[in-house]
């Protein structure tokens, strides 16, 4: 039961403290209403980064506490764990450049 029970705590967490970090910093940053408004028509792209934090968070801790991975050489566990957070910022470094370009579009 352990096994299942720690990555879902894990998942649960890393998307509430991703979702407790993007919601008060966006509405501090405009007003409440506006926020709430963006978020309503940003969710498409919001929900996406919030579930894929959950979901490395809860692959982090499968990896972290040896949990579908038989115990036998503790090296294995530090490349894929390497290899993990590399994964995770190649798969940032799209989103990046695809989203960046529109928030900084000059007004001509």
């Amino acid at each position: 039961m352990k096994r299942y029970l720690i990555p879902f705590a894990a998942f649960l967490l890393g998307s509430t403290l991703i979702a407790s970090f993007y919601i008060p910093i966006f509405s501090w940053a405009q007003d409440g209403d506006y926020s709430s408004s963006q978020f309503a028509r940003d969710r498409a792209f919001v929900l996406p980064i919030i579930a894929g934090f959950a979901i490395q968070s809860a692959l982090s801790s499968i990896l972290r506490f040896h949990l579908f991975i038989p115990i036998t050489d503790t090296v294995h566990i530090a490349i894929m764990m390497g290899a993990t957070g590399g994964t995770s910022v190649t798969a940032w470094w799209p989103c990046a450049f695809i989203t960046l370009p529109m928030y900084y579009q000059s007004s001509d």
